[in-house]
Parts: C-alpha cells; structure tokens; sequence
C-alpha cells in the first residue's frame, strides 16, 4: 500500500496529539514481560487487559487463561514464534455464545508482545489501510490464512513507511516525547501512530 498526501497529514497529527498516557503502559509491559514471578505475571496481565480492552470481547474464562498461557509462554517453530498453531488453540475456544470466533486483533497483540516488527491488528489499522478480514462464514483455514499474509504484507509496508522522508519524521519527533521510545520499532511507533490516527478520526 501506498500512503497518501491525506495518510501523512493524518500520522503528522495524530503525532502531535498522543500523550504519554497512549504508550507507557505498554513500555510498563515490555518492562514487566521478562519477570516470571507471580507478582509481576499478575500485573503484566492486569495492565495488559486494561490496555487492550481484552474484557470487551466477551471472552471466556477458558480463553484467558490459555491466551496468557501462550503469550506467557508462545509456542516456536525454528525458533519463531508459530502464529497459526496460535491461531488453531485460541479460535476453538467457544466464546459466552456458545460460538467460536478467529481472535485476530489479540492473537496480533499477543505476537506483538515478543516481536515489535509484528504489527497491532484492529479496527483502526483495518480503517487505515482499506482491509478486511474474511467473515465468519468462510472456512477457518482460509481465515488464518489471510491474517499470517495480512503480518506479513503490512510489516513490509510499515518498514518501508518508516523509511521515507514525511515519516521518518514523524517518527524521530514522537521519539523525542521519550527516550524509551527510542527503543521500540518503528512498527511499534505505527502503530501507536495509526491507532491514535484512527480513535480521532481522521481519515474518513
């Protein structure tokens, strides 16, 4: 995908407009993640719930605590993290209506915990770039399958965003707001980027 002139205006003004409050907790929970104590598990999964609204999904007690199994401890194959075989465990958890559904948007947080160049899915990124997941009438197979392409066309393109001149930018001035950001991945800083682009909305 290509950005358009209305794309950079959107990004330079949700630059402008996002408060520490839009990214520390999630630097509290990069800070948290390596702990494996019960306190800090305890807190990690608190601050990660209310910060990516996990409660308004309507999810199980089942799926939580499998969920937090994985993203606690994430399945690997040749030492990456499995995406689909994330995707098999969570999407046959039955939700309180007694029907399963492909949780993309927290299988994308979950991955993106351990790998910043794996960018957030939601409604505002869906927005933002103009896609759409298959809906729930077609095969889950095919529905995976469209999100493992969907994380790997769109860190191509958010990589290649952060390296033109309007965005770049963007970027090293939102990395003067704090000097922790400074360590996160350009993809992570889209992200923060597009979601504030998408709760203002901006691009209509």
């Amino acid at each position: 995908m290509e950005l358009s002139r209305e794309h950079f205006e959107a990004l330079a003004f949700a630059e402008r407009n996002l408060f520490h409050r839009d990214f520390c907790p999630y630097l509290d929970l990069k800070a948290l993640l390596p702990n494996n104590d019960s306190f800090s598990r305890g807190r990690f999964r608190e601050l990660f719930t209310d910060f990516y609204q996990l409660r308004i999904g309507g999810l199980t007690d089942e799926f939580d605590d499998k969920y937090f199994e994985l993203l606690f401890s994430p399945p690997k194959t040749d030492g990456r993290i499995d995406v689909k075989f994330i995707f098999q465990e969570l999407s046959c958890i039955k939700n309180h209506q007694g029907s399963v559904t492909l949780p993309f948007s927290f299988v994308s947080k979950l991955v993106g915990m351990h790998d910043e160049s794996s960018p957030i899915y939601d409604i505002h990124v869906s927005r933002f770039l103009g896609v759409k997941p298959p809906g729930p009438t077609r095969p889950m197979a095919l529905r995976i399958d469209w999100c493992l392409e969907f994380f790997r066309t769109a860190t191509d393109d958010y990589v290649r965003w952060a390296k033109q001149e309007d965005v770049a930018t963007i970027l090293q001035s939102l990395k003067q707001r704090d000097i922790a950001l400074t360590k996160c991945h350009d993809v992570r800083l889209l992200d923060f980027l597009i979601w504030k682009v998408g709760s203002k909305k901006l691009l209509q």
